[in-house]
């Protein structure tokens, strides 16, 4: 990651991105900069190898796909529609591996428009033991790892349905009657309670009642 990358994402505006491409431009940025986080180590902050001697999550695009991606490189923030905007599972996996910032949970919060409570409830994690591996320079713990990427694919999913990660938002953290007044985001803490909120997301996507 160069420092002119470095200082992109440092000075990234605090306000939920505006369309799936701004979303999946600004996810990728930051995974760069959150890969390769681990105890004693500060490497995420200043883009440097995880322990796989690999850049931002292995060198590639944590999201890929969708038509606004241009070619090889850092993808723009276009606005309008693009679709099949998927997470790259082997980058995702070297992001796990080799260490996720704990500052990853802020900027999904930040760039979403969820609030921060709702971010650390799906993760499973307090903000107390946030701070403290934030003080330690410590990585999240693997499970939460695991789970802050998963709210970040399913992020990415409502977005492509709804047109914004704020429409997005709205959606995952209101009570649905089809999940007896749970919210999705709620429902989606279980393996099989995500598998029901992306048939919901499917079903919307191509016009079916959800």
């Amino acid at each position: 990651m160069t420092a002119h990358a470095a200082a992109e994402v440092q000075h990234l505006p605090p306000r939920p991105a505006e369309s799936l491409g701004e979303w999946a431009s600004t996810i990728n940025r930051l995974a760069a900069r959150a890969g390769g986080a681990r105890k004693g180590s500060d490497s995420a902050r200043r883009g440097g190898a995880g322990q796989n001697g690999m850049k931002g999550g292995g060198g590639g695009l944590l999201l890929t796909g969708g038509d606004f991606f241009p070619g090889a490189g850092q993808p723009q923030a276009l606005s309008g529609e693009a679709y099949g905007c998927r997470m790259a599972p082997e980058v995702a996996e070297t992001l796990v591996a080799d260490g996720l910032d704990p500052d990853f949970l802020g900027d999904i919060a930040a760039f979403s428009g969820l609030e921060s409570r709702d971010v650390l409830d799906f993760v499973g994690i307090d903000r107390t033991t946030v701070s403290r591996r934030k003080a330690s320079g410590s990585a999240l713990p693997r499970d939460a790892a695991v789970k802050a990427l998963q709210i970040t694919d399913l992020l990415t999913q409502a977005t492509e349905v709804f047109g914004s990660p704020t429409q997005a938002s709205t959606w995952l953290t209101r009570p649905h009657p089809s999940l007896d007044g749970e919210t999705p985001l709620r429902r989606a803490r279980t393996p099989w309670g995500m598998s029901k909120v992306q048939s919901m997301l499917v079903a919307l996507r191509y016009g079916a009642a959800a």
